[in-house]
């Protein structure tokens, strides 16, 4: 089976359930806005990503959290205030992403959001570096909470290569925890959460892809993900890109793919833990804030507001000259073939 059939088949299997007829017209809605480049829309986004916390206990050289690097305030997501932006989302979004820049399990309601957000028909999805799944009442708590996908990044087929990037994990204690939410999964009959493993490939770690191969082969995933390594403007980035060029990430200007047309303010809202609205995942430090959802008036207002036109006018029109998307590694190749 090829990798775009795999990818398709995957996609009707998560998204299937989720297709109602005012989703799937508010997709198309926003598709056809996209289109025409239209600023103002009268719609709602498709897709969210929704950061509880950006506090995380490890130290990431390359992440602006694990190294330090971001600047603003550090916190964790109004319980209340989440609640109310997942119901007015929910109608109209297929998936509600809880990630960011910090660890989501630290937030202690991130199960009852991620209940909420299933109840209400939408697939949920939580990004965690594994390292707080350590008790079974953790994972017979994930496995009821609804949750849709879990994605357990880890980037080492041994403690030594791991802790050279997910500095304060323990290869052993994720791998644990990984198996036990397989195991309760498989115990109690749940066809979710499905379980993705992701490896960024990195110079430490490109001769370990054969080996993490066989890890997420005998630990029983859902899904291994080979992601190539981005920096998010980290001062040596070089002391972690891959030996093999095959293995990297292309820059914006020396890929195809900076001259495609960004979809993102269009169909998706990334929200960080306070609220703000940017235009995606990667401003991590809010250097486009586009309103905030918590207390300008609700996802809608900011959706639909003049600074969410605004920057759809400037991507349109000038996109490199908008420093975050100048060298945008969202639009380039991240998995790989291997």
């Amino acid at each position: 089976m090829t990798r775009t059939v795999q990818r398709a088949a995957y996609r009707l299997r998560a998204y299937g359930p989720r297709f109602t007829p005012r989703r799937v017209l508010n997709l198309a809605a926003n598709r056809i806005a996209f289109r025409r480049q239209a600023s103002r829309l009268r719609t709602m986004p498709s897709f969210v990503t929704l950061e509880p916390t950006n506090h995380c206990r490890l130290r990431c050289p390359l992440c602006p959290t694990g190294s330090g690097r971001i600047r603003r305030p550090r916190g964790f997501a109004d319980s209340s205030a989440v609640e109310r932006a997942i119901d007015e989302i929910a109608p109209f979004a297929f998936r509600i992403s809880f990630v960011g820049y910090g660890e989501p399990f630290l937030h202690r309601d991130l199960l009852a959001m991620v209940h909420r957000a299933s109840c209400r028909g939408v697939l949920t999805s939580v990004d965690t570096s594994g390292t707080l799944l350590k008790t079974q009442s953790d994972v017979e708590s994930i496995v009821e909470s609804g949750l849709s996908e879990i994605l357990v990044s880890l980037d080492g087929a041994t403690q030594e290569s791991l802790e050279k990037y997910r500095r304060n994990a323990v290869l052993e204690e994720v791998l644990q925890g990984i198996r036990s939410l397989i195991e309760t999964r498989r115990r109690r009959r749940r066809r979710s959460p499905s379980v993705c493993l992701q490896f960024v490939v990195m110079k430490h770690n490109e001769h370990e892809i054969p080996a993490i191969r066989r890890v997420a082969r005998d630990l029983g995933v859902d899904r291994l993900r080979l992601k190539t390594c981005t920096s998010w403007g980290a001062p040596d980035p070089e002391n972690y890109a891959p030996s093999d060029p095959a293995l990297r990430r292309p820059t914006s200007r020396a890929s195809k793919s900076f001259s495609r047309r960004c979809l993102f303010p269009w169909q998706a809202m990334a929200i960080d833990w306070d609220g703000t609205a940017v235009p995606c995942c990667d401003d991590w430090d809010e250097s486009v804030p586009l309103g905030n959802v918590f207390q300008d008036g609700g996802v809608r207002s900011v959706w639909q507001g003049e600074r969410y036109a605004d920057f759809r006018r400037r991507i349109s029109t000038d996109r490199a000259g908008i420093p975050l998307c100048r060298d945008c590694p969202i639009l380039l190749p991240e998995e790989k073939s291997l």
